[in-house]
């Protein structure tokens, strides 16, 4: 099964090699918008952004892709990143890694899963895919970089 990620969830995606290593047990692929690639990777790039640099390097793996279709959804309370994905998520029918509440409604109403990535390490711990004590050390990880 493949996935759509947003920017946010892809960036905490790194902050922690278990939740790849989960990630990569339940999907086959994880499918990233261009918009969301231009605002992780490029923009980061010239942000300075250190992360920015793993991230283009571990997106070179076979078990990501970049989807180059544009968006035609447009909304004001959201970036290029998460329209792009609501969109590639809806047309494909796709789950959705996403931790953007605001974008979450939308994609919701629109009947796309959203799977915010606390939601999926519970699940993973729910389902003895990772121990109790691991998912809880993994959820700390995120919240100790900046994950809300």
């Amino acid at each position: 099964m493949k996935a759509v990620i947003d920017s946010a969830s892809l960036i905490f995606l790194f902050k922690t090699s278990e939740l790849l290593r989960l990630i990569e047990k339940r999907f086959d692929k994880i499918i990233i918008p261009n918009a969301v690639y231009t605002e992780v990777v490029i923009t980061g790039k010239a942000a300075g952004k250190s992360d920015a640099v793993q991230i283009e390097e571990e997106l070179t793996k076979s078990f990501f892709e970049i989807n180059k279709e544009t968006s035609s959804i447009k909304a004001n309370n959201l970036g290029a990143g998460e329209c792009n994905a609501i969109f590639l998520a809806n047309k494909h029918k796709l789950p959705l890694l996403m931790d953007d509440k605001a974008a979450e409604k939308i994609a919701v109403a629109l009947g796309i899963n959203v799977l915010p990535l606390s939601a999926f390490i519970l699940w993973a711990a729910k389902n003895k895919h990772v121990t109790k004590t691991k998912a809880i050390e993994t959820l700390n990880e995120l919240v100790k970089a900046g994950y809300y």
